[in-house]
């Protein structure tokens, strides 16, 4: 199957699909969507980085891979997210974030894989807007171990794919993107980061700490504390949080000091009821309508994980 594409340059190009004859009817509509998810990455990253090779999807026995301008896809053919289907979101992704922009070392594979992950949510935020953002971030929280760091030891043979503790590469990694997205403040700079990263090393071997100097440089600011932080440390920032039932109090604070963020707000909610909150390292107490406890959000803040307290 051929589709039709004009690029971000005005070129006009074809997309091929190699699909088995039996699931032609059902894959040629599924594949609809894959200009739309090409035109959003073209804008996000630049121009698709293999036009000479072409940009090709063949169906596969397994779930996907993404080949350099060949992606495997397996023939399920249904979407997961409206439209859309986030697994050829993601492999998409990794045109730019692994296949053109390559991790030096295996240690560096969060580059690969956070990336791809934080590309789904960005690409959902640009169609569906920010709850389908928010919603796609949310989804990475409840995958997220915290029980290894998502920059693995280099110089050595390892695979992350082994043990499902050791993928936070992927939902990890986003997060941590998320997060730097936050602290940045400023959408119009970030946005600029990522495209002028995939521009100016674009068919490189990068490690983890060229591309945090690159980072730095495009942002004009040192992140290197909140990418230590979230690529080295087992946990994010923890919110400690204690509930007094016969007071009505919250009580919360951070369990450690936050050197990329301090004085900055969480927000908690309840049902119709919203509090924002300016933690600190010591106990502070907030009035509660009731003793129910608090669903915490994180939408408008860094990643972090709470830990609720039987005792202050």
């Amino acid at each position: 199957l051929t589709r039709p594409y004009s690029d971000i340059n005005g070129i006009e190009r074809n997309l091929k699909f190699h699909v088995l004859d039996y699931n032609q009817d059902k894959a040629s509509k599924f594949y609809e969507q894959t200009p739309i998810i090409l035109r959003e990455f073209e804008k996000l990253y630049g121009e698709f980085p293999f036009w000479e090779d072409g940009c090709k999807f063949i169906e596969s026995t397994f779930s996907a891979m993404e080949h350099q301008s060949g992606i495997a896809m397996g023939s399920i053919y249904k979407n997961n997210w409206k439209e859309f289907n986030t697994t050829l979101i993601h492999e998409l992704a990794h045109e730019w974030w692994g296949n053109s922009l390559t991790g030096k070392d295996y240690c560096d594979i969060w580059i690969h894989e956070g990336m791809a992950t934080y590309s789904e949510a960005l690409f959902l935020e640009e169609i569906y807007g920010k709850e389908a953002y928010d919603l796609r971030m949310k989804y990475a929280i409840r995958s997220t171990k915290n029980t290894i760091p998502i920059l693995k030891e280099c110089g050595v043979l390892y695979n992350s794919w082994v043990n499902t503790a050791d993928q936070d590469i992927y939902s990890k990694g986003a997060l941590m993107m998320h997060s730097l997205r936050k602290v940045v403040n400023n959408d119009s700079l970030f946005f600029k980061s990522l495209f002028s990263i995939q521009k100016d090393l674009s068919k490189q071997n990068v490690s983890s700490e060229e591309l945090i100097l690159k980072f730095n440089a495009i942002l004009g600011n040192d992140y290197t504390p909140l990418f230590d932080w979230y690529l080295n440390k087992t946990k994010p920032p923890v919110l400690e949080v204690y509930f007094d039932k016969e007071e009505s109090l919250v009580y919360y604070k951070w369990k450690g000091e936050i050197p990329f963020y301090s004085n900055e707000e969480v927000f908690i909610k309840q049902e119709d009821l919203t509090l924002s909150l300016i933690p600190t390292l010591d106990y502070q107490s907030e009035k509660i309508a009731t003793s129910a406890p608090f669903d915490f959000l994180f939408e408008q803040s860094i990643y972090y994980v709470v830990e609720y307290k039987k005792t202050k």
